[in-house]
């Protein structure tokens, strides 16, 4: 589990929304891990962004919506 803090405007949902695609895609984290883990499933909480600015997010980086689920705190 991770939790990201900071101010708003700082770019955290596109932090985050990078690393679910690669969780869900698998391509590695350039120069983390040498043998990155299978594909994996994502749960998204976000207490700030309207869900449809997320769904376009989501959409942009072609992510499998089918291993993303989220959720509005």
């Amino acid at each position: 589990m991770t939790v990201l803090g900071a101010a708003q405007g700082s770019g955290k949902s596109f932090v985050v929304t990078d690393l679910a695609w690669r969780i869900i895609h698998k391509p590695g984290l350039s120069g983390w891990l040498t043998d990155p883990p299978p594909c994996a499933n994502v749960i998204y909480v976000d207490a700030e962004m309207v869900p449809q600015i997320l769904n376009e997010r989501t959409q942009h980086y072609n992510l499998d919506q089918s291993k993303l689920f989220r959720d509005a705190a």
